[in-house]
């Protein structure tokens, strides 16, 4: 059993999670590996567990070539920077294939190198998903777990979330934003993609961690007031971690693509719900936010 607090981060997809897991990262009383989204939590499925692996073995030979070009240019600080990525990558590979009827392997992994460091973590969008019976294992792994749940401007969420999904699946030829507008007309008209909507359903995924979650092991906050310069308080706070300083914007914007106006009703009327929760339930809306409804007008 550790002294450590195990920390679990969990925001929306599109919504901080790299902020959170560069900010916590460059700590100095935290110690989280070199490999951001864990999936261990999300993978105990057969074959989520083979499709995860099949992840991380594409993401190790992306490192290889890339460790590669760095020995032929013979930058010394990158090449070492990547081998550790790469280790990480292959002792994550074996923890994950390995037994998972107990989670030692994992919370030993979590910790290894850890030295002095009072706070380790796992920040995994995806876990955002995860039943209460798997929350609630998370909670009971060491004594002090805390879960942060990070929520962004619902229209933009949505608006980023597909504009990814949109640069990931555009045809050469076709521009970014006629298919990220497609692929929305789709979701608001026909409901597809219901894993893009379901990754912000805040209502939903905070009532599960709600389930399992004591309160005071629990955090959500407005992406858009943490990333604000002097915004981290509430966090280091929650965290107890004084000098808690990320960077003053958010990481992985995405490419640029303008909404079309028809779409802009439908989506605010689907997300009117989660302004409404959120309002109730976390505080004022930031400015990003009252912003987005006011398009409504």
């Amino acid at each position: 059993m550790t002294e450590r607090t195990l920390v679990f981060g969990m925001g929306a997809t599109k919504a901080g999670t790299t902020w959170l897991y560069q900010t916590l990262h460059h700590h100095p009383d935290c110690h989280l590996r070199s490999v951001k989204e864990l999936h261990y939590w999300n993978s105990f499925d057969a074959e989520e567990q083979a499709y995860k692996l099949g992840e991380l073995r594409d993401q190790m030979t992306a490192l290889r070539a890339q460790q590669a070009a760095a020995l032929v240019s013979g930058d010394g600080w990158k090449t070492a920077n990547l081998d550790r990525r790469l280790q990480d990558c292959q002792s994550l590979a074996t923890v994950l294939a390995g037994d998972r009827t107990g989670d030692g392997a994992y919370l030993n992994w979590l910790q290894d190198g850890a030295g002095a460091a009072r706070l380790i973590g796992d920040i995994t969008p995806a876990y955002a998903l995860l039943p209460e019976p798997i929350l609630a294992r998370m909670v009971a792994l060491v004594p002090d777990t805390r879960f942060i749940f990070l929520i962004r401007d619902p229209l933009a969420r949505l608006w980023s979330h597909v504009r990814m999904a949109a640069a990931r699946s555009t045809r050469e030829g076709r521009a970014l934003s006629h298919e990220a507008n497609n692929i929305l007309a789709r979701i608001l008209t026909k409901r597809r993609a219901p894993h893009v909507t379901a990754r912000g359903d805040y209502p939903a995924i905070v009532s599960r961690l709600t389930g399992a979650v004591p309160p005071d092991r629990l955090f959500v906050g407005y992406m858009e007031s943490l990333v604000a310069p002097g915004g981290q308080g509430p966090l280091a706070a929650f965290l107890g971690l004084p000098g808690l300083n990320g960077r003053p914007e958010p990481v992985h914007v995405g490419p640029p693509a303008d909404m079309r106006a028809d779409l802009v009703q439908p989506a605010l009327a689907l997300l009117r719900p989660h302004y409404d929760w959120a309002l109730q339930t976390v505080g004022p809306l930031p400015s990003a936010w009252l912003a987005s409804l006011a398009r409504a007008a």
